[in-house]
């Protein structure tokens, strides 16, 4: 039966590109709890006044299942590895790194990184 073939594969597609591409109610998407980012992230949870308005406005980029901790902590001395989800806020216009594990030695790290295309452009984050 080809036309069932078909729907599955067209169902696993549209699942896959939900998964990796929508942060929605239900997708996983951006961690939960706000205290698990820095200050930058509280406000933008703060401003859009509910959880899933938050986890909207953050569009998940990338996972990377093992990444350098010495890339974060700078100690290019600690060999561990943690897990990395990168994020985009529409909101604040910044890049987001949060480490899904943590570093025995130097715990969870959350990075910012300023879009360049809206720094240049002249607005404000």
């Amino acid at each position: 039966m080809p036309g069932l073939r078909t729907i599955a594969r067209s169902t696993f597609v549209c699942a896959l590109l939900l998964k990796t591409f929508l942060v929605a109610v239900g997708i996983p998407g951006a961690l939960y709890d706000p205290d698990l980012y820095t200050d930058r992230c509280q406000k933008c949870w703060v401003a859009a006044g509910s959880r899933p308005a938050f986890i909207n406005t953050m569009q998940k980029l990338s996972t990377l299942p093992s990444f350098p901790c010495s890339a974060f902590s700078h100690v290019y001395t600690c060999f561990e590895t943690v897990g990395l989800q990168g994020y985009y806020c529409g909101r604040c216009h910044h890049y987001v790194n949060v480490s899904l594990r943590v570093c025995p030695n130097h715990g969870q790290f959350t990075q910012y990184i300023p879009d360049p295309q809206w720094t240049e452009q002249g607005g404000t984050a």
